[in-house]
């Protein structure tokens, strides 16, 4: 693709608003303002909403307060309800807790 071809695509898909530069969205090619693109990652406002929405939500656990191996007791107390986890997270749990903690 030559300079001259590669700068009529961007032209047709992009153009200025007054001041503003407005380009496409990546998700759903609606024309939004530069700067917009740049806060919400090439994204418009509506697709980067849905983005977040899609995320997964992690609770913090409050199951063993103030205590530093509550890591590992967590993945134990999974591995006990039979829920999967990984042999590598259980041995690493099991080392941590060693024999002291009656495992």
């Amino acid at each position: 693709m030559s300079y001259a071809s590669a700068k009529r695509n961007y032209e047709t898909q992009n153009f200025e608003v007054g001041s503003e530069t407005v380009l496409r969205c990546s998700d759903c090619q609606q024309a939004t303002v530069r700067e917009d693109l740049g806060a919400y990652g090439a994204k418009c406002l509506g697709c980067f909403t849905a983005y977040c929405k899609a995320a997964p939500r992690y609770e913090i656990a409050k199951d063993y307060p103030r205590d530093h191996l509550a890591w590992a007791k967590r993945i134990m107390d999974k591995q006990r309800r039979g829920d999967p986890v990984s042999t590598y997270a259980s041995k690493l749990a099991l080392e941590a807790l060693g024999n002291k903690h009656g495992l």
